[in-house]
């Protein structure tokens, strides 16, 4: 392939982007949250009792980002932290009652978006395109 078509490819990726987080966008206002809060809150509800340092860990974050999403989330309702059983200098973090309603509908919406967006895709399709794009992730990250 040329270079024009290998442009043309990564305009429809770049698209294809822009069009997803546009809809993560429009969702998380609906909701009146932020960007980045439904991953934290569906990390939290995955593994109730997270400390925050396992959960910048398990989100590739600085731990102090976490720190500022952990307090506008708890202003918010949606989780609270409480200190650790056996060592009170650990703050564990739950999710509130209505944390658990927003975080299923989060998941909710996720489990949509992907159904609609691989929806005639096959099996094998799905393959390749996971294929190809850790092979993009690989080359770009070289």
């Amino acid at each position: 392939m040329d270079l024009e078509g290998k442009k043309e490819l990564m305009m429809l990726h770049m698209g294809l982007f822009k069009k997803f987080n546009t809809l993560v966008y429009e969702r998380d206002s609906e909701l009146n949250i932020y960007p980045g809060q439904p991953q934290f809150l569906l990390l939290i509800k995955k593994f109730p009792g997270i400390t925050q340092k396992e959960l910048a860990d398990k989100n590739k974050t600085k731990p102090s980002s976490i720190t500022g999403m952990i307090q506008r989330l708890e202003k918010l309702g949606y989780v609270e932290r409480i200190s650790d059983k056996e060592d009170k200098r650990i703050m564990r973090v739950y999710l509130t009652e209505s944390g658990w309603k927003l975080a299923n509908q989060c998941e909710r919406f996720m489990q949509d978006l992907l159904v609609r967006l691989y929806h005639d895709f096959t099996e094998e399709e799905m393959e390749q395109h996971k294929n190809i794009l850790l092979k993009m992730y690989n080359n770009i990250k070289k």
